[in-house]
């Protein structure tokens, strides 16, 4: 037993020298962003009040050295710059300060949510109200003096928090040659050359004429899909069915019988394009086109497990041109109405002459639009959402949050 003691007490001895021997290599000090952030936008608006403008500056390094650019660094350090008449857009020309802007007004938006600037979620709101309420005083301050350029009172307003359709004044002719405009259309052609998807379901009549009239008209039902780009061209794929007996009978052949029928039951199939011809306020008008496979069953005779069953379909390629309309409502949902001449001339040889072509038209609800587009481009008060005022009364509802 004593010789387990002993062994006991010799290592216990052991572990505590070399920990004491390597307490004195722990001389590294993590330094923590969290900290660095939180003194200083405590400190930074005490000295500033003191009018220490080198311990401002020495601070405004500090921090941007161990934690580099952010929003919150940023914004201090161009209201500090416009403070002392020295604003140059080479501060932020590397950055990506459209984004720091939308993400500094959508922030205060969102105060209530607990939510700071820095990523960080604390349980005290001091540091964004200390930072925040400094920077807006400081804004409010020197916007009223009578020397701000444009490109300052830019700044200055939107520091002020004076949010509304703000960055609707980079898009009129007053800062054009700012690289702060540059960026700002550098975002929004991101935007804009996103297409926007399309999806339709449509009901409607099929009306022969010349010989193929002898079928009759049939109503359809289809469905059609596809996307539209920023230059209103439409690209779409249908897929449509036509139905009921003939009213008249006709004959077909099928291994060199002739079979007289009234028997009827159509489809389509193709590629759809569409262009932009007229968009006004909640109204378009498109000229349409497209091609594809079209035809239909004459002959179904026999139960569907029949070995003797006899079945006959006529086809033909489809080629159309036409007009439609559309009127749109806040949604971007729309209800419309297209005609298409199809040029068919369907072949039935030895049967009845079924020369001629088509004319369909269809009623159509739909949906257009692309909601991640058009939400980011309502941030950036883009004047493309802005004129369409009721949806972008309808975007501005929290409830949409759908990605379509």
């Amino acid at each position: 037993m004593k010789k387990y003691l002993v062994v006991f007490l010799t290592t216990t001895l052991y572990i505590q020298a070399y920990s004491q021997n390597v307490e004195h290599l722990m001389t590294k000090k993590y330094t923590d962003c969290r900290d660095i952030i939180y003194n200083s936008t405590l400190l930074i608006p005490e000295y500033f009040t003191k009018n220490n403008s080198d311990t401002v500056t020495a601070l405004v390094n500090y921090w941007e050295k161990h934690c580099g650019i952010s929003e919150p660094l940023l914004r201090l350090k161009i209201l500090l710059a416009i403070n002392a008449d020295t604003l140059n857009e080479s501060l932020y020309g590397k950055t990506h300060i459209i984004n720091h802007l939308l993400y500094y007004r959508e922030r205060v938006k969102r105060q209530d949510n607990g939510y700071d600037d820095y990523g960080f979620q604390y349980t005290s709101t001091s540091i964004n109200s200390s930072l925040d309420n400094f920077t807006k005083e400081l804004a409010l301050k020197l916007n009223q003096r009578k020397v701000n350029s444009e490109l300052d009172k830019f700044f200055l307003d939107l520091y002020s928090n004076n949010f509304d359709k703000i960055f609707l004044r980079l898009q009129d002719t007053s800062l054009t040659t700012s690289k702060l405009k540059q960026a700002y259309y550098k975002e929004v052609n991101r935007e804009i050359n996103k297409p926007e998807g399309h999806f339709s379901i449509y009901s409607g009549i099929w009306i022969p004429n010349r010989n193929i009239s002898i079928l009759g008209n049939h109503p359809i039902i289809g469905f059609q899909g596809g996307v539209k780009n920023k230059k209103g061209i439409m690209m779409d794929v249908a897929l449509e069915f036509k139905f009921n007996k003939s009213p008249n009978t006709y004959f077909v052949e099928k291994n060199d019988s002739l079979y007289s029928t009234t028997h009827f039951f159509g489809g389509f199939f193709g590629a759809e394009l569409g262009y932009e011809l007229i968009n006004y306020k909640s109204h378009e008008l498109d000229i349409l086109g497209g091609c594809g496979w079209d035809g239909f069953d004459a002959l179904d005779i026999g139960e569907t497990n029949d070995p003797d069953r006899i079945t006959k379909s006529i086809n033909a390629l489809n080629l159309n041109l036409g007009m439609g309309y559309k009127k749109y409502f806040k949604n971007k949902t729309y209800i419309g109405i297209e005609t298409r001449y199809n040029f068919v001339n369907y072949q039935n040889k030895n049967g009845t002459d079924l020369s001629g072509n088509t004319l369909t038209i269809r009623l159509k609800y739909g949906i257009s639009r692309n909601l991640y587009r058009d939400k980011n481009l309502m941030r950036l008060d883009h004047k493309k959402i802005l004129s369409n005022k009721k949806y972008h009364e309808w975007l501005q509802n929290g409830k949409v949050n759908r990605w379509y």
